[in-house]
């Protein structure tokens, strides 16, 4: 085997390798993460079934509608 024919190789082989590594780490850090927000959305009123039966009592029709203009300042 002569250097070029190893430097080939190894140069294919670097991206390939730093490419798995990167997603280990991501993943590694992600999925805990994740299952934390999962938990705490699971805790928001909003996902509760029980929520959304409410809102089908609401009256949207007696609903004030409240117009805001933004005006910019310099």
């Amino acid at each position: 085997m002569t250097k070029q024919v190893f430097a080939r190789g190894v140069s294919k082989a670097v991206p390939i390798i730093g490419a798995v590594t990167s997603g280990r780490v991501t993943y590694a850090t992600f999925r805990p993460l994740s299952s934390r927000l999962q938990k705490y959305l699971k805790k928001l009123p909003i996902a509760d079934r029980e929520f959304y039966k409410d809102m089908d009592n609401y009256k949207f029709d007696e609903l004030e509608i409240i117009d805001v203009e933004f005006v910019e300042q310099d």
